[in-house]
């Protein structure tokens, strides 16, 4: 009984928004303004496997852990021009 209380009061909710996390993560792409969980704002330049290289500005330029973006604040100017 307790058990199946905690389920869905902490397991399920942590569960859903890790899904959306990955989802978020698989729809990277070029040019996306992304948010890093530090703060850091940056476009992303180019997409491994596990890492991301973002700009930051004019000749700076990061590699972080796709792990560690927390959100995509807007869209490459390739897909705005698509709809």
């Amino acid at each position: 009984m307790i058990f199946g209380l905690m389920y869905f009061l902490i397991i399920m909710p942590q569960k859903r928004q890790e899904k959306k996390h990955r989802d978020m993560l698989s729809k990277l792409k070029k040019d996306d303004k992304i948010l890093t969980q530090s703060g850091i704002i940056g476009k992303i330049v180019n997409i491994n496997n596990d890492f991301v290289r973002i700009r930051t500005a004019d000749k700076t330029e990061l590699d972080i852990t796709k792990s560690s973006i927390v959100a995509i604040l807007s869209k490459s100017n390739k897909e705005e021009n698509k709809k």
